[in-house]
């Protein structure tokens, strides 16, 4: 699975994945072999601009393009 978009808000990076999210009871994701805690984002109010699939990590992060694992 890839990101295809991100971009940082208030200290976090909001990933878009190119496929939907997996099931199962996965905490965490790697990328380019670094761990980070994975952050489900809610929704409140319009969320008519809310892209598909995404995913918060903590911290500022440019990953476009690269390669996402679900831990």
């Amino acid at each position: 699975m890839n990101v295809t978009d991100n971009w940082n808000v208030a200290g976090l990076t909001v990933l878009t994945l190119s496929e939907p999210l997996p099931d199962g009871a996965w905490k965490s994701v790697a990328v380019d072999g670094e761990k980070f805690e994975a952050l489900r984002p809610m929704y409140a109010g319009d969320i008519s601009q809310v892209k598909n699939n995404p995913i918060g990590i903590r911290g500022e992060h440019g990953f476009t393009g690269k390669t996402i694992e679900f831990l």
